[in-house]
């Protein structure tokens, strides 16, 4: 897609309505999903916050065109800016909740990507 589709949803996400932002959200965490181990840990929190996004809004997914030089750490921070902002925005209220704790996953995915990453093992290891 060029940037005229999920890309300017991703590079202006305060444009677009929140069920356009949480679609693109899921686009990002497909393609981070693509770039994990399948079945690592980090993988399955990635998935574990994708139901919450569904608890949220329809299962709608925009693709954002995201370059192969970037790992799933990167594309994982681009998924975390998206769904912060998002949470501030989406209605009811109560459905802010359920995308804290989808960011919450997302937040522990990229650490466990970042100990990957640094040679170091799980912190429940």
């Amino acid at each position: 897609m060029g940037t005229s589709g999920g890309q300017a949803v991703v590079l202006r996400p305060d444009d677009f309505e929140v069920t356009e932002v949480l679609a693109a959200v899921r686009g990002v965490l497909d393609v981070a999903l693509e770039r994990c181990d399948a079945g690592s840990a980090a993988a399955l929190e990635i998935c574990a916050a994708w139901e919450g996004l569904d608890a949220v809004s329809a299962s709608s997914v925009i693709e954002p065109t995201m370059q192969s030089i970037f790992g799933a750490i990167v594309v994982l921070a681009t998924a975390r800016r998206l769904l912060r902002g998002a949470i501030i925005r989406v209605e009811p209220l109560s459905s802010a909740f359920l995308l804290a704790e989808a960011l919450r996953h997302l937040d522990a995915a990229a650490s466990i990507l970042a100990a990957e990453a640094s040679g170091e093992g799980p912190s429940w290891a």
